[in-house]
């Protein structure tokens, strides 16, 4: 068998692996986007067909079927590529050990899930949780982080591009009321299962072929590495999700329905940070044994993930509400404000998203998890405290409280890793360009968003353009950023 040749950025010259980095980024990025754009698509066929009382119940079995998909990745969704970047393991060992070994804890969770969806949860949610299960053994699966590790994210974008055509064809033939409630999740098992195949195929040409096999010594190295992750992604789901668990607790599907529509966005914009993580991670931790360009490729990071989280945010709260009209019909307008309150976690968590990055390829997954924890606890509090008085306006504040926790967290430990404070200079050209977009859409007549959204994007590459912003993105960082 052959093992394919990992790649290395050690000897690149200066701007060059920063350069890799950017293209692994669109190439991931580009894929990730347009399959969210589809997926979006997706979602909006499912709440304007079924209505928003059973998008709610769609929207709690999926936030369920999430945190169970945590537990049955085993962590190597951000340990797996920096896994196979470093080379310690043969890469075809390390696919199949890994790969087995998630498909096996998935499927024994997907039996526990059904039995409790059926037993033990009334209609329709209890079915609806049994068969978001078959969902879960498709990605347990998966072979995407093996692609990332090997710099293959060209191939995880187009799997996902393809998944969502068929999964959104699907929606748009299968699904046309609530009766038609319970092919959802039977076709986001089929969207899941064929990514599954497709990348199973593409790494077999590159030279790894999946055997049935485990390596139990690699495995329990494994394992004992990534149970902080573990943890982590659990705590994770709490920051994300609890919010509509106390929600449905405290108050009915239909506001679930309307705030799951407000999330949807914000989870539509925020594929670009786990992207983020994902195409820094594999470069950063070859660059452990040059930490100057290490934090180059950081700070470079962060500016070019606040130029594009600025402008998402400031433009998202002034058009809240007719984008949930055209987006979703005018049914969903009441979640107008949680939309304003939510969005403003974007720049938050690009920032954030970047940083992680630091933690795991340091090695520091047990950082990570204390982040997330800290942060997990300040959203069970306030969805506690705020959610029973304010409703959805309560998870929306107890979200951009939770993140804002989880960014100054892991910007101490990243300087205790040796990453210093990205400079407040280096952010002023796109905080000066989304002022002024603000102040274009302000005065701008009533037009449609059809109008109002590129009119607004290109005010503000015109500003972050005519402030050298551009620069963030086509040249490597000064000697005096460097520094700073």
């Amino acid at each position: 068998m052959t093992t394919p040749t990992l790649p290395t950025q050690a000897g690149l010259p200066g701007g060059a692996f920063d350069r890799l980095v950017l293209r692994n980024f669109v190439k991931l990025g580009a894929g990730e986007l347009v399959s969210r754009l589809l997926g979006f698509v997706g979602t909006i066929v499912i709440a304007r067909q079924l209505g928003v009382e059973s998008y709610g119940v769609i929207g709690l079995g999926f936030a369920v079927l999430l945190y169970f998909a945590a537990v049955g990745d085993l962590g190597m969704e951000h340990l797996g590529p920096r896994e196979v970047a470093s080379g310690e393991a043969p890469v075809d060992v390390l696919a199949c050990t890994i790969t087995f070994a998630r498909f096996v804890a998935s499927s024994i969770i997907a039996l526990l899930m059904a039995a409790v969806g059926l037993l033990l949860v009334t209609e329709p949610e209890g079915p609806i949780l049994a068969l978001y299960g078959l969902t879960l053994i498709a990605m347990g699966a998966s072979t995407r982080w093996v692609h990332i590790g090997l710099g293959g994210t060209g191939a995880v974008g187009v799997s996902r591009m393809v998944v969502e055509i068929l999964r959104v064809g699907l929606l748009l033939t299968l699904v046309r009321g609530p009766d038609d409630l319970f092919r959802v999740p039977i076709i986001q098992f089929a969207g899941e299962a064929a990514a599954t195949v497709m990348l199973w195929a593409v790494l077999a040409r590159r030279g790894v072929r999946m055997r049935f096999r485990i390596d139990t010594s690699v495995l329990r190295i494994m394992l004992r590495r990534a149970f902080p992750l573990l943890i982590t992604n659990l705590l994770a789901l709490v920051i994300y999700n609890a919010d509509i668990v106390v929600l449905r607790v405290f108050r009915d599907r239909t506001e679930v329905g309307l705030y799951l529509a407000a999330y949807t966005l914000i989870n539509f914009l925020g594929v670009l940070g786990n992207t983020a993580t994902l195409s820094i991670l594999p470069t950063l931790s070859r660059l452990r044994s040059s930490p100057g360009r290490g934090i180059e490729l950081i700070h470079r990071g962060q500016a070019q993930m606040m130029a594009l989280g600025l402008p998402l945010a400031v433009g998202g709260a002034l058009l809240a509400a007719p984008i949930l009209r055209i987006v979703f019909s005018a049914e969903y307008t009441p979640a107008t404000t949680v939309l304003q309150v939510l969005i403003l976690s974007i720049p938050l968590l690009f920032q954030r998203c970047v940083l992680q990055a630091v933690l795991i390829s340091a090695g520091r997954q047990d950082r990570v998890l204390q982040v997330t924890a800290w942060s997990a606890i300040v959203t069970i509090g306030l969805n506690l405290a705020l959610v029973p008085v304010l409703g959805m306006l309560g998870a929306g504040i107890a979200t951009i409280a939770a993140e804002a926790t989880r960014l100054a967290l892991a910007q101490q430990f990243a300087t205790v890793e040796g990453y210093p404070r990205v400079s407040i200079p280096s952010l002023w050209r796109p905080a000066f360009a989304a002022a002024l977009m603000a102040a274009a859409l302000i005065v701008a007549p009533d037009l449609s968003i059809l109008i109002l959204i590129p009119a607004g994007a290109l005010v503000y590459g015109a500003a972050l353009g005519g402030a050298g912003g551009f620069r963030l993105f086509t040249t490597p960082a000064s000697p005096v950023e460097r520094a700073t």
